[in-house]
């Protein structure tokens, strides 16, 4: 190979990494926090932020009620309102459910359908940039 040609090579690669850093840097607010029934951890279920731009992020509910969220391309949410809605089951993990099988969370509590929708859940959250304090939830039977 030429040395022009090597050197045009490695331009073109480092111009094209230092324009992809740039892409993710949009800023961003860490969203985490825990879902209480009552006093007791929620189980088996999801919460779901979603905005006007129609942004809809969900993570599952951890053992201890705790639930951190994210996407493919940014540790958080873009900054700003967002109505929040909590339904049962589990986001999946891509695997074909096996063939008889138990019914998934037939365990899980049961919590007021009007959680199930972000409308009428009468949940919301402010997104700052960067840290947030705990986005905690008290749903109540």
């Amino acid at each position: 190979m030429y040395p022009m040609q090597l050197s045009f090579k490695l331009t073109f690669c480092l111009l094209t990494l230092l324009m992809h850093a740039g892409c993710n840097s949009q800023s961003v607010g860490q969203v985490a926090g825990k879902v209480t029934l009552g006093s007791q951890p929620l189980t088996g279920h999801m919460i779901i932020f979603e905005n006007d731009q129609g942004v809809s992020v969900s993570a599952n509910l951890a053992a201890d009620g705790s639930y951190t969220l994210r996407t493919s391309e940014l540790n958080g949410l873009p900054p700003g309102e967002y109505k929040i809605a909590i339904r049962p089951g589990n986001i999946g993990t891509g695997e074909a459910p096996l063939v008889g099988g138990p019914e998934e969370n037939s365990a899980a509590p049961e919590i007021p359908t009007l959680y199930h929708n972000s409308a009428t859940s009468g949940l919301s959250a402010t997104v700052n940039a960067g840290a947030n304090e705990p986005f905690d939830f008290v749903v109540g039977r």
